[in-house]
């Protein structure tokens, strides 16, 4: 089994990114951490990482059930492929292996199949007011569609979350939108240890962007590496 990252499914992790693992664990029943600082046992369980080099730690555990971790890849891990094992009381099992690169990109997502991703939009109105709304609705029984994205004359933003790039910057950071390059505002931590979070800043109501584009997939690429695809729609 390997270890992939939470957001994207890739099986490529980054230091303080949120990983998932699909192991039998063991656990009598599902378990849910309280707010960080995440325990590095929950449910009975501890999952330790042993890195490329040898060191070894233990992962802070997010969620644990039957047949899934989720848990936080250590800040001080060395890249390279990392061994992983579940603690049981005395017991250690070996349980997987993941690939630790320095990153990572993944979009949290609300619905894979429609690739609509967990994203807000903020709104700058003309007379200084913001308005901030989810670009998703989830109303439907088991299932999440996009919602359009609108432009503001005060100007139009849309902030997206993920994990695997707490390191970024606006300057290593691409988002290119049916073609167009779009402004980073913001990249790097959102907060929460392992989320992060891209702000990007769209076209004023008078840019011809809005006239040639009604839906599209959005790419995005950190130090070169492409997170997985989301899809937009715009409304004007």
């Amino acid at each position: 089994m390997r270890a992939a990252s939470s957001a994207s499914g890739v099986s490529v992790v980054a230091p303080g990114s949120l990983a998932t693992l699909y192991v039998s664990t063991g656990a009598a029943a599902p378990e849910q951490a309280g707010p960080s600082p995440w325990p590095t046992r929950l449910g009975g369980i501890s999952l330790e990482i042993r890195d490329s080099v040898g060191s070894v730690r233990l992962a802070p555990l997010l969620y644990i059930s039957s047949a899934q971790i989720n848990f936080l890849v250590p800040v001080t891990s060395a890249l390279g492929e990392a061994t992983l094992s579940i603690i049981r009381g005395n017991e250690s099992a070996q349980a997987g292996r993941m690939q630790v690169d320095a990153v990572a990109p993944g979009i949290f997502m609300v619905n894979q199949v429609s690739m609509t991703a967990a994203a807000v939009s903020q709104r700058v109105e003309s007379d200084g007011s913001q308005t901030s709304r989810l670009l998703f609705d989830c109303s439907a029984p088991a299932s999440c569609i996009p919602l359009p994205v609108a432009p503001s004359r005060g100007g139009s933003f849309v902030s997206l979350y993920g994990t695997g790039f707490r390191n970024a910057s606006v300057s290593n950071v691409e988002c290119l939108i049916n073609g167009w390059r779009a402004t980073v505002e913001y990249a790097g931590p959102q907060g929460t240890p392992g989320f992060d979070q891209i702000v990007i800043r769209l076209p004023e109501d008078s840019d011809e962007f809005w006239d040639n584009v009604s839906s599209t997939d959005v790419v995005v690429s950190i130090g070169g590496v492409l997170a997985n695809r989301i899809w937009f729609t715009f409304s004007r």
